[in-house]
């Protein structure tokens, strides 16, 4: 089951939250969720619309590290 994944607002990289679930389950998915980041060690909340499944070719915008996120020359 894929992880869903989040960019930790203080260091810009992606980072797993504490949560796995199916496609089907993560579009049902509403309201907000905390996490303790593992880049920062910091409490974090996030929203599906800053999170993405992990292997998705669908990303948060701006997500530094996830698939498909654009690179820095």
């Amino acid at each position: 089951m894929p992880r869903i994944l989040t960019k930790c607002p203080q260091t810009a990289r992606t980072v797993p939250t504490v949560l796995r679930m199916r496609e089907a389950a993560f579009e049902a998915l509403s309201g907000s969720h905390a996490f303790r980041c593992p880049a920062c060690n910091d409490i974090h909340h996030w929203e599906k619309g800053d999170a993405w499944l992990e292997g998705s070719p669908v990303v948060a915008a701006g997500a530094v590290g996830a698939p498909g996120a654009a690179v820095a020359a």
